[in-house]
C-alpha cells in the first residue's frame, strides 16, 4: 500500500535534530568540494542551515535566500555586507529582507547559483526528500530554473538527522527536486541525481497562489498567452496589474 506524503509527515514529525547540530553540519559542509568552489549559494531558512548561512558570508560567498512565504521573491547578500554582530539575525528569514537586496527578474537570471541547500522532514536512499508540505523549496528551484538562475550544473544538498533517513522509497512528484548529497552532523551521503531541475509546473499552481508571489506573477504575465492557458480578459488584467511591470527593465 502506498503511503501518502501527509501520512509520512506525521510519521517523521519531531524527528529533526536540534538546532545545536547546525555548527557541526556547517563545518562538514565547508569541506565539501561543491561548497569550496561555489561563489553564490542559495539556502533555505532551515534551522540546521543557521551556521552555514553565516559561514557563507564569512567565507566570501554570495548568499541568496527566499523572502517569507516567497511573496517578495529572493534576496541577495554579498560577503561582509552585514555587520558581524548582526549576522545571526541578518541571515534569518526576517532579517534577510532588511539586510539583503531584493532581486529583480533580470538579476535572478544572472544570479548564477552554484549550490542550493535545504532541509527536509525525511529523505530516502535515492536522494528524494520529503518537505514540510509548503512546497517553497521546490517552487523556489522551479522559479529559478525557469529564469535561468540555476541549471543542471547547480549542485543540490540537504541537511538532516539520522532519524530522518527513510529505508523505503519516498513518493515523488514531477516537481520535486532531488539532491546530490546529504549531510548529517557526523556523516554524509552522495547520490546520483540524473533528473534535470524541474521548471515551474503551472498546471499545479492555483491562480491565487501565483498572484501572491511577485516573481511568479511576473513570469506568469511574461509567458501569457504562449505557455499558460487563460482567458483574454484575465490576460489583459494581468498585463495591466503585474506588480513588476515597471521594474523589469531596471538595471539595478
Amino acid at each position: 500500500m502506498t503511503v501518502s506524503k501527509d501520512e509520512l509527515r506525521t510519521t517523521y514529525a519531531g524527528c529533526a535534530p536540534p538546532p545545536t547540530s547546525a555548527g557541526k553540519i556547517a563545518e562538514r559542509l565547508r569541506r565539501r568540494p561543491e561548497y569550496r568552489v561555489a561563489k553564490t549559494i542559495f539556502m533555505m531558512p532551515s534551522p540546521l542551515l543557521f551556521q552555514a548561512r553565516i559561514n557563507c558570508l564569512l567565507d566570501g560567498k554570495v548568499l541568496v535566500m527566499p523572502s517569507p512565504a516567497l511573496k517578495l521573491g529572493f534576496y541577495r547578500v554579498k560577503p561582509f555586507a552585514i555587520p558581524f554582530p548582526d549576522l545571526a539575525y541578518g541571515t534569518s528569514l526576517k532579517g534577510i529582507t532588511l539586510f539583503g537586496k531584493k532581486l529583480r527578474p533580470k538579476q535572478m537570471q544572472n544570479s548564477d547559483i552554484d549550490l542550493a541547500l535545504t532541509g527536509c522532514m525525511a529523505i530516502d536512499q535515492k536522494g528524494r526528500r520529503l518537505g514540510e508540505g509548503t512546497g517553497f523549496f521546490d517552487l523556489s528551484m522551479g522559479l529559478l530554473a525557469t529564469l535561468g538562475g540555476v541549471n543542471d550544473k547547480t549542485a543540490v544538498g540537504c541537511v538532516a538527522g539520522a532519524e530522518q533517513m527513510s529505508e523505503v522509497d519516498l513518493p515523488c512528484d514531477p516537481w520535486d527536486v532531488g539532491v546530490d548529497f546529504l549531510l548529517f552532523q557526523d556523516q554524509e551521503l552522495n547520490f546520483e541525481r540524473n533528473e534535470p531541475l524541474p521548471a515551474v509546473d503551472w498546471q499545479v499552481l492555483a491562480k491565487k497562489q501565483i498572484r501572491k508571489i511577485e516573481p511568479l506573477w511576473h513570469l506568469y504575465c511574461e509567458l501569457l498567452p504562449v505557455a499558460v492557458d487563460d482567458s483574454k480578459v484575465v490576460q489583459q488584467e494581468k498585463k495591466n496589474t503585474s506588480p513588476w511591470a515597471k521594474s523589469t527593465g531596471s538595471k539595478n
